[in-house]
């Protein structure tokens, strides 16, 4: 679910006791103003409970900013407080906002295939190591 979404909107929901096995995966851009945008959620989901059953997938928007120090910063502040943290650098084929066929998977870049592995990994019952690379 996109932080900038509706996330506050399906709380009520993931707090439900059948959603328990449920692990939520939430994204964010490390940008200053979608970051200050998603303090609310981060700060409503942990009093909730349901932070500690989120992945938060950290995604850049934009390919020529780098936000390597926000990024950082992002992963330092929630990794103690979520189930996993995935970062993925900028990907193009992600960016130009085209189908996900087969086709274009396979032009994903490596990095993205590596975190589309461990975001499979964490959100289908395994316990694997969180992933920080940005």
């Amino acid at each position: 679910m996109d932080a900038g979404a509706r996330p506050l909107s399906v709380l009520t929901e993931l707090e439900n006791p059948e959603m328990h096995d449920v692990t939520a995966v939430l994204v964010v851009s490390p940008r200053p103003d979608l970051l200050n945008r998603a303090r609310e959620i981060f700060t409503e989901w942990d009093n909730s409970g349901v932070l500690a059953r989120t992945i938060v997938v950290i995604c850049y928007q934009v390919p020529t900013l780098n936000h390597q120090a926000l990024t950082q910063m992002l992963i330092d502040v929630v990794s103690s407080s979520v189930a996993g943290v995935i970062g993925f650098d900028y990907e193009p084929v992600l960016g130009g906002g085209t189908a996900l066929d087969r086709e274009a998977q396979q032009r994903f870049a490596p990095g993205s295939g590596n975190a589309l592995r461990d975001l499979a990994t964490l959100t289908s019952g395994g316990l694997a190591e969180t992933s920080d690379r940005p």
